[in-house]
């Protein structure tokens, strides 16, 4: 029992070191992704969170406004073709949600779709 408590702790901390270590001592080198994983992604998750919450409009649409700005910029710093590629894919659904906000009704499958987006968005960068 020891020994496979022992190999799954050895396993465990090998996936954790694989998948942290990258992203806090490294960091993507992709500036247009630095800038996502900097600014861009908290926002992100902010306005997801304000969406599940049903926030009120205008609160969402100033966190909106916050992601498309960090976006904008996060894509317009990308180098590479498929960081440049999720950055504008995400970017375009966030103005697409944010004409949905104003309009006043965002479609629930939409939080699917951003979600999909961001992940392609973290694969890319």
């Amino acid at each position: 029992m020891a020994v496979i408590g022992g190999a799954t702790a050895l396993a465990v901390v090998a996936v954790a070191g694989v998948i942290l270590v990258p992203k806090y001592l490294g960091g993507p080198s992709d500036p247009g992704c630095k800038a996502y994983a900097d600014t861009a992604l908290g926002a992100y998750n902010k306005a997801i969170d304000d969406l599940n919450a049903e926030a009120p409009k205008a609160a969402l649409d100033t966190d909106m406004a916050t992601v498309i700005t960090d976006l904008t910029n996060a894509s317009a710093q990308a180098q590479s073709t498929s960081a440049t590629s999720t950055l504008n894919a995400l970017l375009a659904e966030f103005k697409v949600v944010r004409a949905d906000v104003v309009l006043g009704s965002v479609p629930k499958s939409t939080v699917v779709t951003l979600n999909a987006d961001s992940a392609a968005a973290d694969k890319a960068c």
